[in-house]
C-alpha cells in the first residue's frame, strides 16, 4: 500500500486535499480505492470528511465514501455508512440511514443530499427531527415596588 495525495484546484488555489491509503486498482484512470480517506475542503466555507473507504472515479469526479463517515462543518455534523460527494456540484448525497447535529436539532433519516454551497438540505423516509431550543440564561429581575 502507498499513500495518495489528491488535490482539486479551483481557480488557481487549492479547493479539496484528500489523504488516503492507496489500494491497487485495475485502472486509476477509471477508479481508484482508498482506505482511511481524509478530505478537507480548503477555502472559506471548510468542511471535513472522513471514512475507512472510499471510491473515487476521476472521469466522473464522484468520490464514495463508505464505512463509518462523518462529515463535520462549521455548524452541521453528518454522520452515515455511505455517501457519493459530487465534487463539480458540492454534493453529499446518501442513501443509508444518516444523522445531521445542528446547533440545537437533530435529523435521523434514511436518505439525504446536502448541497453544501447552497445551504440546501433534504432529508427523506422515515425522518425523525429533534428540536432543542437554546436555554437562555436566567436574567435577574429588580423587586418590584408596589405603587402608592
Amino acid at each position: 500500500m502507498e499513500y495518495i495525495v489528491f488535490h482539486q484546484v479551483k481557480q488557481g488555489a487549492d479547493e479539496l486535499l484528500l489523504h488516503a491509503k492507496l489500494l491497487q486498482g485495475a485502472d486509476v484512470n477509471k477508479e481508484i480505492n482508498l482506505e482511511n480517506a481524509t478530505v478537507n475542503r480548503l477555502g472559506p466555507n471548510p468542511f471535513s470528511i472522513t471514512s475507512g473507504s472510499a471510491h473515487y472515479a476521476p472521469d466522473q469526479a464522484i468520490l464514495t465514501m463508505l464505512d463509518d463517515v462523518l462529515i463535520q462543518t462549521a455548524d452541521l455534523v453528518v454522520k452515515t455508512q455511505a455517501m457519493r460527494y459530487l465534487t463539480k456540484f458540492a454534493t453529499f448525497k446518501g442513501a443509508t440511514e444518516v444523522e445531521l447535529i445542528g446547533q440545537g436539532f437533530n435529523i435521523n433519516g434514511t436518505s439525504f443530499m446536502y448541497k453544501y454551497d447552497s445551504g440546501d438540505l433534504r432529508v427523506g423516509k422515515r425522518v425523525n427531527f429533534l428540536y432543542t431550543p437554546p436555554t437562555q440564561p436566567a436574567t435577574e429581575q429588580a423587586p418590584s415596588v408596589p405603587s402608592s
